[in-house]
């Protein structure tokens, strides 16, 4: 008797046990690269249990005994579905997953958090660069990873300082964004890519022409989008750089989450780089110093499936460049700090609110013989956002208010006895810039075997400009007050939008009419000075807004192979655009004065055709890309030093945990038209550029421990350009270790 009740007292303890669920934990990995994988969902089959994998691709599912039979189902939008009974995925402890070629939304918690912002303005050409292609490799900055793709070229100066040119357009035709916060300076609506570190970036999102609506008035040829990394896969993070001309970097880079509901990240970065050259018998030096701080907190708010948040960011960045040569110095500060919150506000649609502070600190101070020059800048602007988005089944409304304040002090002096100098030499400018957006979507379905839906987007915009000038102190000679404006403008965007699907490919293409307007900067307003009667030819600069109309066409093909063989798929995709500019403003300068000038050029155009091609191989372990972008530019006193065309190639291989990337990209000519004294112009023409770039890398895993090593060879092709007496363009190595936790 005793037996039987304590064999019946196991069982009912042993029965009792299994009716309570058990924990299945795990970890996502790309098949190819061994990098986790974020924002997957995984989920028992025919069931609401479910869980959305960490930043370090782990997860926790609960499996409730009551459900027979399990099936564990992994999804997201950029890999295949994998399903797995649960007695196999027992034995497992990682789980990798191939990546897709055509990423369909799937799983909607998945594609809304992947989903890009900027898919919710008009359609337009775009694409993404992931971090798992620049990190930890030998990119210095962002403005040395751009430069890779097809349509963009960078300008560099000897101090480092890199501007950007999308589409052939001008440094300040483009926009530049954090987060969606803009860092062009006020000063002259450039922004500096050598002051964006890669260390904490999530991807770039790179988007071409001026259709956009959300963005403003500042993007005329496009935007580039940096998006921070606010969830990171490790919890501590060191890594050294070492490389050509005694260059060198650290960085350190920490991470907690707080039981699954808030993130918290900090990272510091300090680097240098000293070039000896001789120049006329003399050695010179130039050096360049960098430091930068990072750091964010994520708090997650949503107890459903959409997410909501509240994240504060801080970013700061410090260069210094100094010269020898001419004993030059360059000091730039840069600061950024924003608030937002990101969910349903008010029982509405999806909410942005933002809020966000900016400083800007230049100086330039140049010693050249007995003479001396010193120029700078403070911009200090505060931004507000205000964005909204509403959904139907066949419609969607985006509504958006964005308002910058923003006050610059300008300063700019000599003390060169040669010049009789007039204009101003510093003053303080203050610029309100409000902005009211509106995006309204029709789709519609088809019945077409081949044609799945077709949308017509249209959008309008509202800004208004108001300026103020004071405090402002002449140079040697009295000169004028610069003609300070107001203006107000609306512009208005159309887009027709087709998706469709055929045994042999899929398509997607758009069709855009757009207007556009942008606004003169400080600079092109207080650099403008009344002309003397000793310079011919001058015209006083129409200090009006310019205004751009563009035309374009887009079209995407793309095939999966869902059955086994070498090649697993292709993309090709096709742009053409046209813009024509009224008041379009260039830039000359003058021998023997240290400002610039400005005219206008009543009226020009650029048209351009973008062709880009991949193929995806062995189980997309090999990708082969290849492009070409020609622009077609009707004033190169406008648009100086721009290529007219451009070809790049790349080939990136991942294995195991081992990768290797060749990028190569071909820039031609770049012309521009120089202003003499007498009125008359000349061309100067530069030659091209081509540009070959290797890159090897290994991550290893030892226990909890992951080790990182990429060597590097920049400019492969060497190529004998200088600037000033330097290479610019010379061969460079570099090799980069890192250790994570």
């Amino acid at each position: 008797m005793k037996y039987f009740l304590t064999l019946f007292l196991t069982v009912s303890i042993l029965s009792a046990q299994t009716e309570k669920p058990f924990i299945f934990t795990g970890k996502l990995r790309h098949a190819n690269t061994y990098t986790e994988i974020p924002d997957a969902y995984v989920y028992i089959f025919n069931s609401s249990t479910g869980v959305i994998s960490a930043a370090d691709g782990s997860f926790s599912l609960i499996i409730p005994n009551h459900l027979p039979n399990h099936l564990i189902v992994f999804e997201h939008v950029a890999f295949d579905t994998m399903h797995i009974s649960l007695a196999k995925a027992l034995n497992r402890r990682t789980f990798y997953l191939k990546p897709r070629i055509i990423q369909h939304e799937a799983v909607s918690v998945v594609a809304y958090r992947e989903r890009p912002e900027f898919l919710l303005d008009l359609p337009t050409a775009y694409s993404t660069i992931k971090a798992k292609t620049f990190e930890n490799r030998a990119y210095i900055d962002a403005g040395d990873l751009l430069a890779t793709d097809q349509s963009i070229q960078i300008d560099e100066k000897l101090s480092g300082k890199k501007t950007i040119a999308l589409r052939a357009g001008n440094p300040d035709d483009a926009l530049v964004l954090y987060n969606g916060i803009k860092l062009n300076s006020l000063f002259d609506n450039v922004s500096d890519l050598s002051q964006i570190s890669l260390d904490d970036i999530k991807q770039f999102e790179i988007i071409r022409g001026s259709n956009t609506s959300l963005y403003g008035p500042e993007a005329f040829s496009g935007v580039i989008n940096i998006v921070p990394q606010l969830y990171k896969n490790y919890t501590a993070r060191f890594n050294q750089k070492i490389g050509s001309y005694s260059s060198g970097s650290w960085g350190i880079q920490l991470h907690h989450t707080f039981k699954n509901k808030a993130a918290l990240s900090y990272s510091f970065k300090k680097g240098n780089s000293k070039r000896v050259f001789t120049l006329n018998n003399r050695q010179e030096q130039l050096q360049n110093k960098q430091q930068n701080h990072f750091a964010s907190l994520v708090y997650n708010l949503a107890t459903g499936k959409k997410p909501q948040n509240v994240n504060i960011i801080y970013l700061y960045s410090e260069l210094q460049y100094a010269n020898s040569r001419y004993k030059e110095d360059l000091s730039d500060n840069n600061r950024l700090l924003s608030l937002a919150y990101n969910g349903p506000l008010f029982g509405g649609g999806n909410t942005t609110v933002s809020a966000a502070y900016k400083d800007y600190d230049n100086r330039h101070d140049l010693q050249s013989g007995t003479v001396r020059r010193l120029q700078g800048f403070l911009n200090q602007s505060y931004y507000f956002n205000l964005q909204t988005q509403y959904s139907w089944r066949f419609a969607s409304l985006l509504t958006a208010g964005q308002f910058e304040m923003g006050e610059l002090k300008y300063h700019d002096s000599t003390d060169d006895p040669r010049l009789t100098q007039a204009g101003i030499e510093s003053s303080v400018f203050n610029r309100n810039h409000l902005g009211l957006v509106s995006v309204f979507k029709i789709h519609t379905a088809s019945r077409s075997t081949f044609l799945k839906q077709a949308d017509v987007d249209v959008s309008w915009r509202f800004d208004q400009v108001k300026n103020e000038l004071s405090d402002i102190q002449f140079r040697e000679r009295q000169g004028s007050l610069p003609d300070v404006k107001n203006w107000q403008a609306m512009t208005y965007k159309f887009s027709s939008h087709f998706t469709g699907q055929s045994p042999y490919f899929a398509t997607n293409a758009y069709l855009n009419f757009s207007s556009n307007v942008k606004f003169p900067s400080l600079y092109q307003q207080i650099s403008s000075p009344k002309s003397s009667s000793s310079f011919q030819g001058y015209a006083n600069p129409n200090l009006n807004p310019e205004k751009n109309k563009s035309l374009e066409v887009g079209l995407e093909l793309s095939k999966e192979n869902e059955e086994f063989g070498p090649v697993n798929g292709w993309q090709l995709t096709f742009n053409y655009f046209q813009n024509y500019y009224q008041n379009k403003f260039r830039v000359y300068y003058v021998p023997g004065t240290p400002i610039s000038f400005y005219d206008n050029v009543p009226n020009a155009s650029l048209a351009g055709l973008e062709l880009n091609g991949k193929g995806y191989l062995l189980s997309s372990k090999l990708i082969l890309e290849t492009g070409i972008s020609h622009y077609s530019i009707s004033e190169k006193a406008a648009f100086p030093f721009k290529s007219e065309w451009k070809y790049i190639g790349n080939i990136e291989i991942a294995h195991r945990g081992y990768s290797f990337q060749i990028h190569s990209f071909l820039e031609s000519n770049q012309s521009a038209w120089v202003r003499a004294q007498n009125g008359r112009y000349w061309e100067i023409e530069l030659p091209g550029y081509m540009n070959l770039d290797l890159h090897f890398s290994k991550t290893l895993e030892l226990r909890f421990l992951t080790f990182l090593f990429n060597a590097s060879v920049r400019n492969l092709v060497q190529d004998d350009t200088q600037l000033e007496g330097i290479a610019i363009r010379d061969r460079r190595y570099y090799l980069t270790f890192t250790i994570q936790y």
